[in-house]
């Protein structure tokens, strides 16, 4: 089975901070320090998320990835597989005009946090957007924790595509905010019901993938 190695790190050292209180600490350290290593499958897997919807073919995970072979062709027009990692072939809004950064956002974003919790083959829900301009702003995906059955994981998931994704470019630093806006909102809904800390947990993941043939995606 081909594998694909990921770097990860915490944006920034307040967030690394914050993290130290999370129950589940020692893995997000360790993880940062050494890496993730997913497969292919899973990668390419998690890409169809984004389809996800409420008909058949299209639910769960064993469904969307029986669909990748309608969508390989796509998908090798704009990623390369090398060094053991995966690299985007176009950078910029050329690339965000495909919408492939926020399948690439997506699929990464949902291995990590798999990798994170040790979920295998994850049945992702994708989360409605509330409608109305003054709709909550909401997560992009949850799942129960089977463990217990009373808490849940929910993810946003970001893209770019970038010269050097060693960078905190711009673009990265925006979907920081957003993801951050949305994460302060939702604690705040969960203090106003006495949901005690931690009981849920809430990730935001920026996947960063450059055109250089050596580069380990972030």
């Amino acid at each position: 089975m081909e594998t694909l190695k990921l770097s990860l790190e915490f944006f920034n050292l307040e967030q690394q901070k914050l993290f130290q209180s999370f129950p589940n600490a020692i893995i997000l350290n360790t993880l940062d320090r050494e890496g993730i290593t997913i497969s292919k499958d899973e990668f390419l897997a998690n890409m169809m998320f984004t389809e996800q919807m409420d008909r058949d073919g299209f639910r769960t995970y064993n469904e969307l990835r029986s669909r990748i072979k309608h969508r390989l062709g796509d998908i090798d027009d704009f990623l390369s597989f090398n060094n053991e990692s995966v690299q985007v072939r176009i950078i910029g809004n050329d690339l965000m005009q495909t919408g492939l950064t926020e399948r690439i956002g997506v699929s990464l974003g949902l291995c990590v946090v798999n990798k994170i919790h040790g979920l295998t083959a994850a049945d992702w829900k994708k989360i409605p957007t509330v409608p109305g301009r003054n709709g909550h702003p909401t997560f992009d995906f949850e799942i129960s924790i089977a463990s217990t059955g009373t808490s849940f994981i929910q993810t946003e998931n970001k893209g770019s595509a970038i010269a050097c994704n060693s960078l905190k470019t711009g673009s990265v630093r925006a979907h920081y905010n957003s993801i951050q806006g949305k994460k302060d909102y939702v604690r705040k809904e969960e203090t106003k019901r006495n949901i005690p800390k931690h009981q849920n947990f809430y990730y935001g993941t920026i996947g960063v993938l450059d055109n250089n043939k050596n580069s380990i995606g972030k």
